[in-house]
Formats: structure tokens, C-alpha cells, sequence
């Protein structure tokens, strides 16, 4: 019993933090760029005391060089941020299984919104990548952060076509938590790991802010596929044991 409400508890935690970051990026459409930097950054990046002032935006250079990019790739920008949370929505309910074995045709349409979006919006964010102000590291990590999930998703495209469920499932697996940690424990990382990791190295903040940024990239999506194989290798040997 406790079990189920653990397990309860925590998808429903996620399912929250999920639709929250897909809010999040959807208030760019409807709120100005600058503005929406400035009640966010105010709001999540507490943790950057250093320069937590008036002049915040201004004083912090991955939010002020976003701004002038954001401005000048508006098609590669809005792309990305209208189909991506839609992608990191639909994917969170397609892989519950409740849903796949009640509604298949929900769950088949989940899938297409989930690829559609995922072909449009993260060739998207890779174009915003090239652009990326930490220089050519992190040009290769959102490269293969982007390339890392667009191959997972169109290898669960091709097993499916296939009618190979069971590896239609583990490249599903793989795609979401990848995309799931390129945003989410990406953002988090930003917040919380970066100050403490600044501080710990006796750095200061904003000028050694560069240098975890991008291990933040790579770590991101490189925990996402982490964790996705760890969470098939436990789980595998049970699937199989269930279908005998």
C-alpha cells in the first residue's frame, strides 16, 4: 500500500513539475521575451545572490544573450517553444500504460502529436544551439542533446511500424527521459547546482558561470539516457517473465 502511494505521489509530482515547465515555455507566445526574463529570473535564479538585483537581466549573460538570439531567430525560436512542451506533455501520458491498454487510439495519437512535434521543435532548439553564447562546447552538447532524442524517437518510429512492441517501448523509454531531463533537470541544474558549484570552486557569479553551464548540457541529457537504460535493465527481466 505504501508502495502505491509512493509510486502515486511521484507521478503526480512529475506530471505537475511537467506541465509547469510546458507553461513555461508556452508564455512566451503570449508574454514579451524581456519582460518574462525578468519575473523569471527574479523568481527562480534566487540563488544567483551575486547578482540579484534591479539590474538583473542585464548583469546575467545567458539570459541577455538570449534575448538578442531570441530576437533574431524568432522563427527557429517560436517553433521550438509552441511544439515543445506540447511534445514533453504528450509524451508523459502516451508512456502510461493504463491509457495504452484502456484507449489505443488515444495512445496512437498521443505518439504521432508526440513525433510531429518532436520533428519541427527540436531542429528548432539545434538551429538555436549554433547560436549558443558558451561557444563551441556547448554547440556539441545541444547538438547531441537534440540528435540523442530525435534518433531514440525515430527508432521507436521505425519497432513500431514493425509491431515490435517491446522495443517500440524501450526506445520510447529512452526518447522522453532524455527530452524529460534536457528540460527539466536542465533548468533545475541552472538553479540550484550552478551557485553551489561556483561557490565551492571560490568562482563569482556572473564570470565563472560559463564553465558548469555547459556541463549542465551535457549532463542533462546524458543522465536522461542514464537513467532510461538503468530503469529498462531493471524492469526487463519482470516484462519478459509476465509474457512467458
Amino acid at each position: 500500500a505504501r508502495m502505491g502511494k509512493a509510486r502515486k505521489f511521484c507521478y503526480y509530482a512529475v506530471l505537475l513539475v511537467t506541465i509547469a515547465m510546458a507553461l513555461e515555455g508556452l508564455a512566451y507566445v503570449f508574454v514579451p521575451t524581456e519582460t518574462l526574463f525578468q519575473a523569471l529570473g527574479g523568481y527562480f535564479y534566487w540563488t544567483y545572490v551575486d547578482i540579484a538585483a534591479p539590474n538583473f537581466l542585464h548583469r546575467f549573460p545567458l539570459l541577455e544573450w538570449d534575448l538578442m538570439m531570441f530576437e533574431q531567430q524568432k522563427i527557429a525560436f517560436y517553433t521550438h517553444i509552441t511544439l515543445g512542451p506540447l511534445a514533453l506533455v504528450a509524451g508523459f501520458f502516451q508512456l502510461n500504460p493504463k491509457l495504452r491498454k484502456s484507449n489505443p487510439k488515444v495512445h496512437r495519437s498521443l505518439g504521432y502529436v508526440y513525433f510531429v512535434s518532436q520533428l519541427f521543435s527540436i531542429p528548432a532548439g539545434m538551429w538555436l544551439g549554433l547560436h549558443e553564447y558558451a561557444g563551441l562546447a556547448a554547440l556539441y552538447g545541444f547538438l547531441g542533446m537534440g540528435g540523442s532524442t530525435l534518433i531514440s524517437s525515430a527508432m521507436a518510429f521505425y519497432y513500431i511500424k514493425k509491431r515490435n512492441f517491446e522495443s517500440h517501448r524501450e526506445w520510447m523509454i529512452r526518447s522522453y527521459l532524455i527530452m524529460w531531463f534536457s528540460v527539466i533537470v536542465f533548468r533545475l541544474a541552472m538553479v540550484y547546482w550552478i551557485p553551489f558549484e561556483v561557490w565551492r570552486t571560490g568562482g563569482t557569479l556572473p564570470d565563472d558561470f560559463k564553465d558548469p553551464y555547459v556541463v549542465c548540457i551535457f549532463l542533462s541529457w546524458s543522465s536522461g539516457l542514464l537513467c532510461s537504460d538503468l530503469y529498462l535493465s531493471c524492469t526487463r527481466p519482470s516484462i519478459k517473465a509476465k509474457t512467458k
